[in-house]
């Protein structure tokens, strides 16, 4: 389990609950992705005690802040590893098993990505979950607060690298040959 991620982001109250159960690995953390490429007998979808469901909360007003939310889901006995019974358990693992499939598979069509558009106000105008002009400020100072050594640093390096040029490079062009896979960046809301 990751015990630093634990330590200083949980309450009291879920530190006494999760850190002996880290500290006795009782619990583990792996990326599903590399549980699944690296260890081609092993199924997440069965083999995992807990799942952690990422979920973009979203509401109707547009000034309500809607950021991803984590939530750690227990889905199998500690003691027994039987699954729970109730049926969401069940789908959890088997939607676990599915995103593995679907991502070492397919590409996930815009429809179904973050910045789909959901709901639509008043005027039938859709809304959007995920608004990149807004939302790039937030981005960039998370990547550069990223000091954890880990596999993602490098990957989040080079994002906000890339970031930086995208908005240098929109800055300086003011709509001039700007590269069609960045447009999202430069729109007018």
């Amino acid at each position: 389990m990751s015990l630093y991620a634990l330590e200083t982001i949980c309450n009291d109250e879920q530190k006494r609950q999760f850190l002996p159960l880290a500290h006795s690995y009782d619990i583990t953390t792996a990326y599903a992705e590399t549980e699944a490429k690296n260890l081609p007998r092993c199924k997440p979808s069965r083999s995992v005690n807990h799942i952690v469901l990422v979920a973009q909360l979203s509401a109707l007003d547009q000034n309500h802040p809607c950021d991803l939310q984590m939530f750690l889901v227990q889905i199998r006995d500690l003691k027994t590893h039987e699954p729970f019974p109730h049926d969401d358990c069940l789908l959890y693992g088997t939607l676990l098993q599915a995103q593995i499939y679907l991502c070492d598979t397919f590409i996930i069509a815009t429809c179904c990505s973050a910045v789909r558009f959901q709901r639509q106000n008043p005027q039938g105008n859709d809304i959007r979950l995920l608004d990149y002009r807004l939302q790039q400020e937030k981005l960039v100072l998370w990547f550069f607060r990223w000091k954890w050594i880990g596999d993602n640093v490098v990957l989040l390096q080079q994002t906000a690298r890339y970031r930086l040029k995208i908005m240098e490079e929109l800055e300086d062009n003011n709509d001039k040959n700007i590269n069609p896979s960045v447009t999202y960046s430069n729109t007018q809301l």
